[in-house]
């Protein structure tokens, strides 16, 4: 998924983090995995849906490294929607 991103097919790379996901909920790159879905959403300046995966992270992991950065991230989206 993370190939994908890199190579700017967004889309596709949404669909593979939310099969991993799905697929395994509890692993320790959960938190990544929807992050990236976050920022996904964001450079394609889906700012409403970025806001949303990136809420996710600090709602299901609060404890994650990758909070702040969804913060951060959620603040930006929020901006770009003037909220």
């Amino acid at each position: 998924a993370f190939a994908l991103l890199r190579e700017s097919n967004y889309p596709l790379a949404i669909k593979q983090f939310q099969a991993f996901l799905i697929a395994y909920p509890e692993s320790n790159y959960a938190p990544n995995a929807q992050y990236w879905i976050g920022e996904a959403y964001y450079v394609q300046r889906s700012f409403r849906q970025a806001i949303e995966a990136f809420s996710v992270v600090v709602r299901r992991w609060p404890d994650s490294n990758k909070v702040t950065d969804a913060l951060l991230k959620q603040g930006f989206s929020y901006y770009e929607v003037g909220d």
